[in-house]
């Protein structure tokens, strides 16, 4: 691995990251002070939940590996960059997106915190505030534990993208159709019909499901540990995809 073309490779991967990083943080900022000025001139009794940032920092992460891994695949090994630095460029490019959306995230909902505090009907909860069961202002220690927990799980969403696009990427065109509409159709047409018949295949898929949604909500440890067991398969997968994929 040249550590040249990794450092040249790498500022090239993430120069377009950032944009779009950023250009999804400032419409965050955005909606979340038209949420504020909105609910502030509510009426009545009724609080608020503005807690949307780390949901939609999934999809915008999401989307990012899906996008990303493909153009710089072919513009980086076309230029002489190898696989694996290829590889590692991505990787270091979803772990500092991982970063600065997570404190970006932390920073917003922070300062939207002291904001509607005194406002007393409007809540901005912390992502460890489900967990902690707490409300208001959060302390120190809830920023580090949620930011500890989301690192991992946008990490883990990016590599998702990443190998999904892959997948795509090495499929013939009729595979690609095949996955792209039976997948859908086989969760949520043909397994809650034939749960419907036989109880015991809906939970086969329910079950496991419901366990792992559990533990993971059970303590913020459990979240972790999953989510950094999810990105490691993800970027097992990803590679194994990215190694014998054909420069098209």
């Amino acid at each position: 691995m040249n550590k040249h073309h990794l450092g040249a490779a790498f500022r090239y991967s993430y120069r377009d990251t950032l944009k779009s990083a950023l250009i999804f943080i400032s419409a965050m900022i955005v909606i979340f002070a038209a949420n504020i000025i909105i609910s502030s001139h509510s009426a009545g009794n009724i609080v608020t939940h503005i807690s949307y940032f780390d949901f939609a920092g999934c999809v915008m992460i999401f989307v990012l590996g899906i996008c990303s891994i493909r153009d710089d695949m072919r513009l980086l090994i076309q230029h002489g960059v190898g696989r694996t630095t290829s590889f590692i460029t991505n990787i270091l490019t979803a772990l500092m997106t991982a970063l600065l959306l997570t404190f970006a995230g932390e920073i917003i909902v922070g300062i939207a915190q002291l904001i509607t505090a005194p406002m007393g009907n409007i809540e901005v909860p912390l992502f460890y505030q489900f967990y902690s069961n707490s409300s208001g202002i959060a302390a120190f220690g809830d920023y580090l534990w949620s930011a500890a927990m989301t690192i991992p799980i946008y990490l883990a969403v990016y590599l998702l993208g990443m190998a999904i696009s892959l997948l795509f990427y090495r499929l013939p065109k009729p595979w690609k159709i095949g996955v792209g509409v039976g997948v859908p159709v086989l969760c949520f047409v043909i397994l809650p019909i034939a749960g419907s018949y036989h109880e015991s295949l809906l939970n086969a898929v329910v079950t496991p499901m419901s366990r792992l949604t559990a533990f993971c909500f059970a303590a913020p440890g459990n979240m972790i540990i999953t989510a950094l067991a999810a990105a490691l398969i993800c970027a097992v997968c990803a590679w194994l995809l990215f190694r014998r994929a054909p420069i098209k």
